[in-house]
């Protein structure tokens, strides 16, 4: 899910719903940003979509961590290919991966920690997304 909405109402008294009432104490919908969503938007460069997230929907999208599809190419002696995998990534990290210099200023203006390796297999950081995928830009800004 992109994003996901949370309509529970809060419970009412019963007397005041008959008479009409509105009730002040009752929650209003909360609308809460996916994972997924902060790092597709990430990856597109989206820099106010980005920034909404964070400041209007209160989203910390600098210390965001999800599974991202990542391509691996390989090549050994036996055979040259690609794999698929789901590794962790923050949001910086595939901001990093996608080229999205604007967006990766952003959270690393908001407190981002460039070397965070979430993922415990490749131990990768911003950095490395940025090396791996041959962005220059991103790299600079990573250092």
């Amino acid at each position: 899910d992109i994003a996901t909405l949370n309509t529970t109402p809060s419970p009412r008294d019963d007397s005041e719903a008959s008479q009409g009432k509105k009730d002040s104490s009752a929650e209003k919908p909360k609308q809460e940003i996916g994972l997924q969503a902060v790092l597709a938007t990430a990856a597109c460069n989206d820099v106010s979509a980005i920034m909404w997230m964070h400041l209007v929907m209160g989203c910390p999208v600098h210390s965001v961590v999800g599974d991202w599809i990542s391509h691996e190419v390989f090549s050994s002696a036996a055979a040259t290919g690609e794999v698929v995998r789901r590794r962790a990534r923050t949001a910086a990290m595939v901001a990093a991966q996608h080229g999205a210099v604007g967006v990766l200023r952003y959270l690393l203006d908001q407190g981002a920690d460039p070397n965070c390796a979430p993922d415990e297999q490749d131990k990768y950081t911003a950095l490395h997304c940025a090396a791996a995928s041959g962005s220059p830009n991103t790299a600079e800004v990573c250092a």
